[in-house]
């Protein structure tokens, strides 16, 4: 066992190159429907049956939850290259915008090509003003 801000962990080795831990499992949070990893490795986005974002900080370990939530379970979460800025996507059929690094600020865009609820969503990885997202009706 090995501390990691508040949360024990413990490594399993499986060979001589590879290295899993297990970070933080928190029993309380709802079912995760989805995470990702900033580009810096700095923070991790997860989302999805508590209609809200938990950013956690990988270098203290704890986390933070965005302030406003969805109407319904977050499907898809994805930080944007080399940006502490996210999207979330949901089954509400919106796309929300979040900044990792500035507590409390996000905004909601709806996008009003979805009717359906929204699936998955990702940011180009090089022309990062561009993102794709697509939704349950094909």
């Amino acid at each position: 066992m090995e501390q990691f801000g508040d949360v024990e962990f413990t490594t399993v080795q499986d060979g001589e190159d590879f290295d899993l831990r297990e970070v933080c499992s928190v029993p309380k949070l709802g079912k995760v429907t989805s995470c990702h990893f900033s580009s810096d490795g700095k923070f991790l986005a997860s989302a999805g049956h508590d209609r809200e974002v938990f950013i956690w900080n990988m270098e203290t370990g704890h986390a933070e939850t965005t302030p406003d939530v969805h109407a319904d379970i977050i499907t898809d979460v994805r930080f944007r290259s080399n940006s502490t800025l996210l999207a979330t996507a949901s089954i509400d059929q919106t796309i929300k915008f979040w900044d990792a690094f500035k507590h409390g600020y996000n905004y909601c865009l709806r996008m009003a090509a979805h009717r359906a609820p929204v699936m998955s969503l990702d940011f180009h990885p090089k022309k990062t003003e561009l993102l794709c997202s697509c939704d349950s009706s094909g």
